[in-house]
């Protein structure tokens, strides 16, 4: 089953907003979307229209009964505002909310250890197989410096030779020529 990926435009036309208020939603309450980024765009899931509904309804609903502080209140010549505990409603939307943020956040984590672990053994099995590169590379430059210390001695050996055979040549030429 695939899961369909919306933007922000979809999210403010699914759910009858402007563009504009939707982001600022996603904005301010990041923690409450889950979303995937491909360069500049997010992609939430589907369940954001609800959670954008959501938010949506609660600041519409507290704006309209939007409590002052005591401070405001006693600064404007007021009484000081009462302040009202949450309703049900939004205490159940916001733990609901809270659950689906925590187990998205969840199986990111499970996800990224999974991940994790697998380049850990491929990172492993790389250092072993140029580990046994090294060991290999070793092995043939000993059995050529063995072989160059071999012809290096066989080239002594013929040079000896050849300044033998020369030598006396040489020495017989100077000598009928009288150069000596």
């Amino acid at each position: 089953m695939v899961k369909k990926e919306l933007k922000i435009g979809d999210i403010a036309r699914i759910a009858g907003l402007s563009e504009e208020d939707v982001r600022r939603y996603t904005r301010d309450h990041d923690e409450l979307f889950a979303y995937r980024t491909i360069g500049r765009v997010k992609l939430f899931s589907p369940r954001a229209v609800q959670t954008v509904r959501e938010l949506a309804g609660l600041a519409s609903g507290q704006a309209e009964e939007q409590p002052r502080s005591q401070p405001e209140a006693a600064a404007s010549g007021g009484a000081p505002a009462q302040v009202y505990p949450p309703e049900p409603a939004e205490a159940v939307v916001g733990a609901r909310v809270i659950g689906d943020t925590v187990a998205h956040i969840q199986r990111q984590l499970g996800r990224l250890q999974g991940e994790f672990a697998g380049q850990r053994e491929s990172v492993g099995r790389t250092i072993e197989e140029l580990q046994e590169s090294v060991d290999l590379l070793r092995r043939q430059l000993e059995a050529q410096q063995r072989q160059i210390a071999i012809i290096g001695e066989w080239i002594d050996y013929f040079d000896a030779q050849m300044d033998a055979m020369n030598r006396p040549l040489v020495e017989r030429i100077r000598h009928r020529l009288g150069t000596d």
